[in-house]
């Protein structure tokens, strides 16, 4: 489209699509030619363009950018703003300097081909450096990793003339409160992390915290890194075992074992405890019963299994994953956890819940897509071993007063700690980790950094709420054993437990 054709698009017509709305393109700007001098509909183009983060027109964007009258830029301040509008986002200073800084200089490169400056002149402006002074107040907004996120999905699909002028109405599904809460806990940690809510039931994303500054880092922690989840990926083989004849009570041997190629995987305590129940070494995160339960259900299984549950990145194929050495987003594995909380149906996680054009027509909803994935049997059995590691294993710093599930993470030497848990009405994984892999310190576990920091947002976010116990199913049963042994208490049992057991796999 030519200057005169995007100045008609943006000031008169509609954003509609369509052969005749191309016609009417051409006719406006014919009538616009004929009706005003170049140097006008330059001028009324630059009052009206997009410029990115709230500015239209270059007077507008120069104050943002550089805190200046539009008859104060320089020549390199100059060209870098008239770079932007090719791309608002992608050109952005603020967002993308290295873009902006190369468009800059092919423009002033243009301008020095075309005679309108010195070579002199090109040089000194390229090698300027960027200095933005621009107003931060009007570019800060609520939620703002939520909202970047939300703006990304809705310009890819319907482009940037839509989003910013077409007058949509897009009513999302995070909660305001949780949100604050959410970001309010991250930030007073002190920690670098992300924070993500999702309700399991409609898949609804309720809050969203991609970093504990905005304004210092848009990398968006809770969708866009990719780091190893520990411990945190343990669930996905249990749940395959649950669904494949293993019980809660099954025996296996916490002792040194070193696989065809070499590799001898190590608790965290260096210590080793014999015959354990999966119960119990779910509860206390044993690494090696995990690698040898990995082993026994299969390898590709367990991926299939945490693929349906909802992980989409790529798994690697061995049996480091039982210690989850294969990176994910704090995203998807919130998702995965939201199916098990739900019994096994799994539900896209949702942004949007629709979107209106500027007549009020529905243009797009998003109902919630559900569809069974496990027995809801074994995923019940898996939820009472999650709420263990609460009441007594490694999430202890997990507990917030009301029944509450879920499982700690950490990586080797400290790298990355996570804690992902669920009541029955939300989800929340809590990752916290520095960008640049340095390590947390010493024995800063997922139990120690991230549990207290999920149990804060937690009390606060569902405080007033009922407090719900989890939907058992009929197949259920829940009985007493032996915490030791895992079968019906002797008189010398010292320790008994309730365990839940799918009928007909229970210790008699």
């Amino acid at each position: 489209s030519t200057i005169t054709q995007q100045l008609a698009i943006n000031t008169f017509l509609t954003r509609e699509i369509s052969l005749s709305r191309k016609l009417q393109d051409i006719l406006l700007a014919l009538q616009i030619e004929r009706n005003f001098t170049k140097e006008e509909i330059l001028e009324m183009y630059l009052n009206e363009i997009y410029f990115g983060h709230g500015a239209y027109g270059v007077q507008s964007a120069a104050q943002l950018y550089f805190g200046k009258n539009v008859q104060d830029l320089n020549l390199a301040e100059c060209a870098l703003l008239a770079g932007i509008p090719r791309g608002p986002s992608y050109y952005s200073p603020i967002l993308n300097q290295e873009n902006a800084i190369k468009r800059r200089n092919i423009i002033l490169n243009r301008m020095f081909k075309l005679g309108y400056i010195t070579k002199d002149d090109m040089e000194k402006a390229q090698q300027s450096p960027l200095k933005l002074n621009y107003n931060n107040k009007r570019d800060k907004f609520t939620a703002p990793y939520f909202s970047t996120y939300i703006l990304s999905q809705l310009l890819e699909e319907f482009g940037a003339n839509m989003v910013y002028k077409g007058g949509l109405k897009i009513y999302t599904t995070l909660d305001l409160r949780m949100q604050n809460i959410a970001e309010k806990a991250l930030q007073e940690s002190g920690y670098e992390g992300a924070i993500i809510a999702i309700e399991p039931n409609s898949g609804h994303i309720k809050a969203m915290v991609g970093g504990k500054n905005f304004e210092e880092s848009k990398f968006n922690r809770a969708t866009q890194a990719y780091r190893q989840p520990g411990s945190a990926f343990k669930p996905f083989i249990y749940l395959a075992a649950l669904e494949n004849g293993f019980t809660p009570s099954n025996i296996i041997e916490d002792s040194p074992v070193t696989f065809e190629n070499g590799w001898s995987p190590e608790n965290y305590e260096k210590e080793f405890r014999g015959p354990v129940t999966l119960r119990e070494a779910f509860e206390l995160s044993i690494n090696v019963v995990g690698v040898k339960l990995l082993e026994q259900v299969g390898i590709s299984k367990v991926i299939n299994y945490a693929h349906k549950a909802g992980i989409k990145s790529k798994l690697r194929p061995d049996l480091s994953l039982a210690l989850g050495t294969s990176e994910v987003t704090p995203l998807e594995i919130a998702s995965a956890y939201a199916t098990i909380a739900n019994l096994g149906v799994r539900v896209e996680p949702v942004s949007i819940i629709r979107i209106e054009d500027y007549d009020g027509k529905i243009i797009k909803e998003n109902v919630p897509q559900k569809k069974k994935m496990f027995k809801e049997e074994a995923c019940y059995v898996l939820i009472d071993m999650m709420k263990g590691v609460i009441t007594r294993g490694t999430g202890w710093n997990a507990q917030i007063g009301r029944p509450a599930a879920g499982k700690t993470g950490t990586t080797d030497n400290f790298i990355d700690a996570w804690f992902i848990g669920f009541t029955p009405d939300l989800v929340t994984a809590v990752y916290i980790g520095n960008d640049d892999r340095k390590p947390l310190g010493n024995k800063m576990t997922g139990g120690v950094v991230a549990a207290p920091i999920w149990a804060k947002f937690m009390k606060e976010a569902l405080k007033n709420k009922e407090k719900k116990e989890f939907m058992q199913p009929d197949k259920i049963v829940k009985i007493s054993v032996c915490k030791q042994s895992g079968l019906l208490p002797t008189d010398s049992c010292p320790e008994i437990l309730s365990v839940a057991f799918i009928k007909g796999t229970e210790p008699t």
